[in-house]
């Protein structure tokens, strides 16, 4: 056996500190410094329902009340008339699950089932509605935890009443920022949506320029729902609101810079001067934002038609075949139902903490390197976390220190799950047991140690066997349904176009709705491409096709952009934009065929004359998907 060098030894021994010095320079990061305000809102917000039920003299509702705080971690983009709504159904939806589950914990076998069952419609509807993390996870948590109060006697309307508590000091400390600046989230969006654009000009034609390229195409479309989509619960004023309609300009002219990096061709160097000119522009139109004035609206200023798409229409577009939203519910319903199952037949005592960590590894589409990767870091984020809460709980902390300590590991929970989740899983675990012990003594909860180790690990293991079993059959199903969708919207906005000018108020709405496709297209083909490496093929002619889906739906926005500008310079030109493109229709011809192709049906014949608009696009889609597999 060769004995290690004594540099080698002095390597081994460095690694640790290392890992720390990483650690550390990850919480110096800007992404830390960005999320600390968050933090900070969210470790009150648990502390205080804690602190309040000590002054009260029942510790064990201000604890219960902690479930209603997670309200918290939700809506911290959205505008605040907006917000002020989504949060209310948020705390009201917490607390009735968890009532739910108090009510039905007496049948197990019954209960597992309505776990499931919310934990699948939660993940269909945050995913459907763009809720944002941690999406159905709270939702499934909460409904779960209720199974297992039942046990301690607990009372069904009383504990939801607390857990409504907890919520409304949630959505207190979530509106106190508007009485600061009511338009701070648009002023965010936008910000942030500069950077993106910026970021993208700075790469174009580097190896990095197709995620720059995702990030702004993403980041643009925040904004805009941002400005425009969720403005819908406001007032008629807010039509009016002089910042906002600045806000929309500045989102605007942000589109213009995008599109016009997309349009440039030929050498990246030709165009290396003109690409740094619009990054500058970007981060000035950001700069603009952040700052309390904006600049006033010319003369010429553009109208922006307020969307109107409601939820309901949002969740009804997701009840198709083979879409990310129903097909990530499904997997989570069945996973969890296993779960479950497993825990019930095992006799665990807490087999709720098991389901939970199947909704934590399944209801957001990672892909099997995400979705592998989560659940180790779950499995050994929760290992390393009973570490820590054997320590805090050692310690045994009474009262206000109970406070102090689940509002810190909430705080620290919340600045780590940007920058590293295996380190945030360890507080997530320490902050559950120092919850689920209630202040009791230390050797009274000991046996939760073992319990929250077996249930994680066996949630994480059926997570990843449905995942696995599941997402081979499903991803080139799911993937051929995304480009369909695709190409049906591309096809509405060419129906828009043919009818009138690209700036009506259905062409915006067509447009939006393509943008936004074509980014969901992005993310379900960077999920599933591991998925179809098994079939060489396969995944080579679906990449192709879904490289060759963006590039057309991007070449028909950039025209819209185009066709827009173009009106706005010259009124005799405005009379010409609506029958520029005579090939409209025969484009629509040509998508409505493509789409029956990338949908499986190859029985469609093809028109006899390409169009003039969009021809490489379409010449480029037809040859990827009539290529032998």
């Amino acid at each position: 056996m060769q004995t290690p060098s004594p540099s080698g030894i002095a390597a081994l021994l460095r690694q640790p500190f290392v890992a720390l010095r990483a650690l550390l320079a990850l919480l110096a990061s800007p992404a830390a410094k960005r999320r600390f305000p968050f933090a900070v809102r969210a470790g009150l917000c648990c502390g205080i329902p804690v602190m309040a039920g000590w002054f009260a003299g029942d510790i064990h509702a201000g604890l219960l009340a902690t479930i209603g705080s997670f309200t918290a971690l939700y809506g911290s983009d959205r505008p605040y008339r907006n917000r002020a709504v989504h949060l209310a159904l948020i705390a009201f939806a917490l607390a009735a699950v968890v009532a739910l589950g108090i009510y039905i914990a007496p049948h197990a076998v019954l209960a597992v089932v309505f776990v499931a069952l919310i934990a699948a419609l939660a993940t269909f509807a945050c995913n459907s509605l763009h809720v944002g993390p941690p999406g159905a996870y709270m939702f499934a948590l909460a409904c779960a935890s209720g199974t297992g109060m039942a046990a301690s006697g607990a009372d069904p309307l009383r504990s939801g009443l607390y857990v409504l508590c907890g919520g409304i000091v949630s959505w207190l400390a979530h509106m106190a920022g508007a009485l600061i600046d009511r338009r701070g989230p648009e002023r965010a969006a936008i910000a942030t949506a500069a950077e993106a654009v910026a970021a993208f000009a700075e790469s174009s034609g580097s190896a990095k320029g197709v995620v720059a390229r995702h990030r702004a195409a993403h980041a643009l479309d925040e904004a805009w729902t941002t400005l425009i989509t969720w403005q819908s619960f406001s007032s008629s004023r807010a039509a009016s609101d002089p910042v906002l309609d600045a806000l929309r300009r500045q989102g605007h002219r942000l589109h213009r810079i995008f599109s016009e990096l997309l349009t440039e061709t030929g050498p990246q160097d030709a165009h290396r001067a003109e690409f740094a000119q619009l990054a500058r522009e970007a981060r000035r139109l950001g700069d603009e934002a952040r700052h309390a004035s904006v600049p006033a609206a010319p003369e010429d200023a553009v109208s922006f038609p307020l969307s109107r798409r409601t939820a309901f229409a949002a969740l009804r577009e997701s009840v198709v075949p083979w879409s990310n939203p129903l097909l990530l519910a499904a997997r989570v319903g069945v996973a969890t139902l296993i779960a479950g199952g497993i825990g019930v037949a095992l006799g665990l005592d807490r087999a709720y903490w098991g389901m939970a960590a199947v909704v934590v590894v399944l209801n957001q589409a990672y892909g099997w390197p995400g979705t592998f990767r989560r659940a180790c870091y779950r499995v050994l984020g929760t290992l390393a976390g009973l570490i820590l809460a054997w320590a805090v709980l050692a310690a045994h902390p009474q009262g206000l220190w109970i406070a102090a300590a689940v509002g810190l590991l909430q705080f620290a929970i919340e600045i780590w799950v940007v920058l590293q989740y295996a380190v945030a899983a360890i507080f997530i675990t320490s902050n559950a047991l120092t919850i689920a012990a209630g202040g009791q003594g230390f050797p009274a909860i000991t046996h939760l140690f073992t319990a929250r180790a077996l249930d994680t690990a066996i949630g994480c293991a059926v997570a990843l066997a449905v995942f696995h079993f599941t997402v081979r059959r499903s991803a080139h199903h799911q993937l051929r349904s995304e480009m369909a969708r695709t190409l049906a919207a591309a096809q509405r906005v060419l129906r828009c176009l043919s009818h009138g000018a690209a700036t009506a108020p259905e062409a915006l709405e067509a447009r939006r709705d393509l943008q936004h496709q074509t980014i969901t297209l992005q993310q379900v083909f960077e999920a599933d491409a591991p998925a179809l490496k098994g079939d060489a093929p396969l995944s080579r002619t679906l990449s192709r096709a879904a490289a060759s889906t963006q590039r057309l739906a991007y070449r028909l926005l950039n025209a819209c952009w185009e066709q827009e500008a173009a009106c706005e310079r010259d009124a005799a030109e405005a009379a010409r934009c609506t029958t520029r493109f005579e090939d409209y229709v025969l484009a629509q011809e040509w998508l409505d065929v493509l789409r029956h192709h990338v949908g499986g049906h190859a029985a469609e014949r093809w028109p006899q004359h390409p169009p003039v608009f969009m021809r490489e696009e379409i010449d480029a889609l037809s040859r990827a998907i009539r290529e032998p597999q």
